[in-house]
């Protein structure tokens, strides 16, 4: 709104409708009145939409990262049963195997410290 008066006043003074020695003019009054309009306007806008935007932006975020956990779930479940699969081989194959399985199990510990499924029922979809 500050930034309104200015650019008012600023054309007043441009166009002579305003001089240093005026205080009070209809100009001004008129400039308020427009200033304030545009600022009840613009909280009304606020207040109306701020609630479905931050709803959606939520709503956006849990999707994101209820999706982020199950790719990280998949990736573990997948790498247990080619870990427990993969009996034979060489050392270094095993010891890959085992690498891959430890980040994928670290990956899922930061995932439910972040705010995951704190169901324990639910950690079946490690699994499955």
């Amino acid at each position: 709104m500050g930034q309104a008066i200015v650019n008012f006043t600023v054309r007043g003074i441009r166009s002579g409708v305003l001089s240093a020695d005026q205080v009070l003019s209809d100009y001004n009054t008129n400039m308020i009145r427009a200033t304030e309009a545009g600022g009840q306007r613009l909280d009304h806008e606020f207040a109306s939409t701020w609630q479905a935007t931050l709803g959606r932006g939520i709503v956006d975020a849990i999707q994101n990262y209820t999706e982020q956990a199950g790719v990280i779930q998949e990736r573990l479940g997948t790498a247990l049963v080619y870990v427990t699969q993969a009996q034979t081989g060489s050392e270094e194959v095993r010891a890959a195997q085992q690498e891959l399985l430890a980040s994928l199990v670290v990956a899922a510990i930061r995932t439910e410290a972040l705010g995951g499924s704190r169901d324990p029922a639910s950690s079946h979809r490690v699994f499955s």
